[in-house]
């Protein structure tokens, strides 16, 4: 079953002064957001109900809660590091993690999962073992690409099981991919779930990978300068604009490996953008100084990409793949936010491999509010 939400409810408190950005229309309204009981209780009104009253800052917007699509957050297994502390204290209300679970310790992360304040949910992997140690890779071994236990987990688990998730590297799969895409697309078909695929550094291009995805499917790391990426001979294949028009969605998923701005570069001056903005966080990333989110949103205003784009990347698009009710932010909803500043002013940003870009404008995250409890991003942190 799904985790439950947040039990203990927390005490009523509305958010004042800040301006809400509708990701969908573009549009900023100034507004005043009031929870109690762990819901959205009053929009524009109603503050007396309030034990707490949070002035936000001038420069701050208020977004829906962003949704993290590839995380890895099954702590103390593999590389998985605490939801809470490095996700929800950086701006994240809702994360999934990226297939760190198989079907044989899938039900050890689900009590895991319970004890965050986030929001989690999870990508089962292929694999039944999951990523239980990256220095091995977990769909080499044929026993493990077991498709009926992975069926029968996320039938055992719907509403936690978004989807399931298979890496394609060498690394990870061994030479081949279409004996783990054969796999991972049977199991998606037999549940009616889409699939997230790991890219770069796979034996085949790109291209041939994702003529098999359908709608709705999903490849990551979509802008890793390794190995059959997105570009051939630096310019954007054909087959990926084919790919992304006919429904399978590209998310950044920058973790350490897999975020190239000579590809960002090429692929926006080509028309192409990631659908999705994810930070495949984990424990060799979080010592990064401020890495959340809001640097993947960093990298895209770099390149011009409208605010409102952006933040549509890291909202409306990644909840519509896991089957997020999208917020109205009506009295009654959960009402998960996050309040992002818009600063000015010159400031630095560096890719996987070093490279560094000057930028004017970057966002930050504030404070954010997942299941009616207000939080100071850092307030967590580790």
């Amino acid at each position: 079953m799904s985790p439950p939400e947040p039990a203990a409810s927390p005490p009523p408190v509305a958010l004042r002064g800040p301006s809400l950005l509708d990701p969908r229309s573009g549009e900023i309204v100034p507004t005043t957001l009031v929870w109690a009981d762990g819901r959205l209780a009053a929009r524009d009104g109603g503050q007396g109900v309030a034990r707490e009253v949070v002035d936000v800052p001038d420069d701050a917007i208020i977004v829906p809660g962003l949704v993290d699509l590839h995380t890895h957050v099954f702590e103390g297994v593999g590389d998985g590091v605490d939801a809470d502390t490095y996700c929800l204290a950086r701006g994240s209300t809702t994360v999934v993690d990226g297939g760190t679970a198989g079907a044989a310790t899938i039900e050890a992360f689900v009590p895991v999962a319970r004890r965050s304040q986030a929001r989690v949910l999870a990508w089962l992997n292929l694999s039944t073992i999951g990523i239980i140690d990256t220095r091995f890779g977990e769909l080499m071994p044929g026993p493990y690409l077991d498709v009926p236990a992975a069926v029968a987990a996320a039938r055992a688990h719907p509403g936690f099981v978004v989807g399931f998730k298979a890496r394609l590297s060498t690394y990870a799969a061994g030479g081949g991919v279409h004996r783990v895409l054969d796999g991972v697309l049977a199991a998606a078909e037999a549940v009616g779930l889409p699939v997230m695929v790991h890219v770069g550094d796979t034996d085949e291009r790109l291209a041939e990978i994702v003529e098999r995805l359908r709608a709705g499917d999903v490849v990551t790391h979509a802008l890793t300068g390794r190995k059959h990426g997105i570009l051939v001979a630096d310019r954007l294949d054909p087959a990926i604009v084919e790919a992304q028009a006919r429904g399978v969605l590209f998310d950044a998923a920058r973790g350490g490996n897999h975020l190239s701005f000579r590809v960002l570069e090429i692929a926006a001056e080509a028309g192409f953008l990631p659908d999705t903005l994810s930070t495949d966080m984990n424990r060799r990333v979080v010592g990064l100084a401020g890495f959340g989110q809001v640097t993947l949103a960093t990298y895209l205003l770099a390149v011009d990409v409208p605010l409102a784009e952006v933040v549509t990347r890291m909202t409306v698009k990644p909840a519509a793949v896991i089957g997020l009710a999208e917020e109205a932010f009506a009295p009654g909803d959960i009402g998960d936010i996050t309040v992002l500043r818009v600063i000015d002013g010159p400031a630095e940003i560096v890719d996987v491999d070093g490279r560094t870009r000057a930028v004017a404008r970057r966002l930050e995250a504030w404070a954010t509010v997942r299941a009616g409890r207000f939080s100071r991003t850092g307030d967590r942190h580790g």
